[in-house]
This record gives C-alpha cells, sequence and structure tokens, in this order.
C-alpha cells in the first residue's frame, strides 16, 4: 500500500480576491511559501492552487511566466 498527497496552496475559497490585482503579491506569497516547504517531498505528486477557486486572468498571467 502506498500513500500520495495533494500539495494545495491555500487561497481558500477567496473568490472575491482573486480577481483583484491588490492581493496579487499575498497570493504570490502564499504560493512561493507553499512551493519552497514541499517542492523536495517525494511524495507530493499533485500540486494545485485550490479546488474550489475559479481561474482568474491573474493566475492564467503567473501560469505563462
Amino acid at each position: 500500500m502506498g500513500i500520495y498527497v495533494m500539495c494545495e496552496v491555500p487561497f481558500g475559497f477567496g473568490d472575491e480576491h482573486l480577481t483583484d490585482p491588490a492581493y496579487q503579491e499575498s497570493l504570490l506569497t502564499r504560493a512561493r511559501a507553499t512551493i519552497r516547504r514541499d517542492k523536495n517531498r517525494p511524495s507530493v505528486l499533485v500540486w494545485s492552487v485550490g479546488n474550489e477557486n475559479k481561474i482568474t486572468p491573474i493566475q492564467l498571467e503567473q501560469a505563462v511566466k
């Protein structure tokens, strides 16, 4: 038996903030901290930016970088 881990950036129901550029740095800080913490953990197989959140132009812009 094995175990896998899905690592999710803690945006948590922030729908009203995901389209607000004023929150972009805060969201990026959370994403960077999560990646920095878990990037070398071999059990992390799936990365997520929040399964309850809508895709926004800000997320798409950062995904291209």
